[in-house]
């Protein structure tokens, strides 16, 4: 489970690990230069993984409790449940659980990534460029609801220059973990050592990859599961 996020004044900075943890193994971060985005086992705008299952890490439990460094851990934007025996991430309810970053106020909306399981979600959501700060537009196209996003724009990779990223479809900035076509291009990433190139984004391969990748971070042991549950 895990994603990633920034802006041009790199308001991701004051994320959690744990948060920017929970996008690269498909539950929630964004680009380094976006105004906020997680995503439920999917990522931001990418419709292979709207579609295609792949396998991600989760964190194994017998209580929600278990499931962040610093319980209770069914409260504000990180909120997890354990459910089937793996922490699940739940995250906002409220837009009172979106706190700001730096001078970026965030609300909260619910992700749909299947018919039965979606997320909150805190991001600067727009509807226009007004609605984000220079240089960044109302470009993110998010999968599994209609709202976007602010990012960067670009028409190239050169464009991206951070979190090893990529210009995603001629319009935004991607980070490269969603977008893989062969197993190298997932080095450096917790847990994930291969690429699925169905779902086009990097996958765990077994269990122990979890643990250790994951385990070494935030402790605990972790599962190699399709995504998402």
């Amino acid at each position: 489970m895990l994603f990633l996020q920034l802006t041009s004044s790199r308001p991701a900075r004051g994320m959690t690990m744990l948060s920017c943890l929970l996008l690269i193994l498909g539950l929630a971060c964004s680009d380094d230069t976006t105004q906020g985005a997680t995503d439920g086992g999917q990522s931001s705008a990418d419709s292979k993984a709207s579609t295609a299952t792949y396998s991600s890490c989760f964190r194994q439990c017998t209580k929600t409790d278990e499931c962040c460094p610093n319980p209770p851990c069914d409260k504000g934007e990180e909120a997890q449940a354990c459910e089937k025996g793996l922490c699940k991430l739940v995250g906002c309810k409220t837009d009172k659980d979106c706190k700001p970053i730096a001078t970026f106020k965030r609300t909260c909306k619910q992700v749909k990534v299947t018919a039965t399981y979606s997320f909150g979600n805190c991001s600067v959501w727009c509807t226009a460029d007004s609605d984000c700060t220079a240089p960044s537009k109302c470009v993110v196209e998010q999968a599994g609801t209609t709202g976007k996003m602010c990012g960067t724009p670009c028409k190239k990779d050169s464009d991206c220059t951070t979190n090893n990223s990529y210009c995603k479809d001629g319009k935004f900035c991607l980070p490269k973990a969603f977008s893989c076509q062969k197993d190298t291009d997932c080095a450096g990433i917790p847990g994930l050592d291969q690429c699925n190139t169905q779902a086009g984004r990097c996958e765990c391969s077994t269990d122990k990859k979890c643990t250790d990748g994951m385990g070494g971070v935030l402790g605990g042991k972790w599962e190699c599961k399709k995504a998402p549950f």
